[in-house]
C-alpha cells in the first residue's frame, strides 16, 4: 500500500524560480526528498515557453502533470478569468488542480504560489 504522502502544487512561478534564479540550492530537487510534486496542464504549457527541452525533460520527469477533464476545467477557468480578470491562467489552473484532485478526494497537499492575489481570492472560493 502506497504512503499518503503530502502533494505540492506548484504554479509557473516556483517552478521557474525553482529552475533558474534560485541558484544556491535546488529547489525542486529538495522538494521532492519530502513531498510529490504536481501541476496543471496550462502551468507546462507556460514551463515549455521559456526553457529549453532537455530541462524541462529533467524537471517534468519528476512533477506530475495533472490534465482534468477538459470541458470541465475550461468551464471554471473561463469563469474564474472573467471573475478575477487580474488572475492568470497558470495560476488558476494550478489552483484548480489543488482543489479538484487533493482538497475534494481528502488527498494532503499544500498549493505553492507565490502571487498574493491569488492567496487572498482562496478564501472566497
Amino acid at each position: 500500500m502506497e504512503r499518503n504522502i503530502t502533494t505540492k502544487i506548484l504554479d509557473n512561478t516556483v517552478i521557474s524560480a525553482g529552475l533558474k534564479e534560485i541558484k544556491t540550492i535546488d529547489l525542486i530537487e529538495r522538494c521532492l526528498k519530502r513531498y510529490k510534486l504536481a501541476t496543471s496542464k496550462h502551468v507546462f504549457e507556460e514551463t515549455l515557453k521559456g526553457f529549453s527541452n532537455s530541462t524541462i525533460k529533467n524537471c517534468y520527469s519528476d512533477i506530475k502533470v495533472h490534465e482534468t477533464d477538459e470541458e470541465t476545467l475550461n468551464f471554471l477557468l473561463d469563469y474564474l478569468e472573467k471573475r478575477f480578470p487580474y488572475l492568470h491562467r497558470g495560476e488558476l489552473s494550478s489552483f484548480l488542480v489543488a482543489l479538484l484532485k487533493y482538497a475534494e478526494k481528502g488527498k494532503p497537499y499544500y498549493y505553492v504560489t507565490d502571487d498574493n492575489r491569488i492567496r487572498n481570492k482562496i478564501p472566497k472560493f
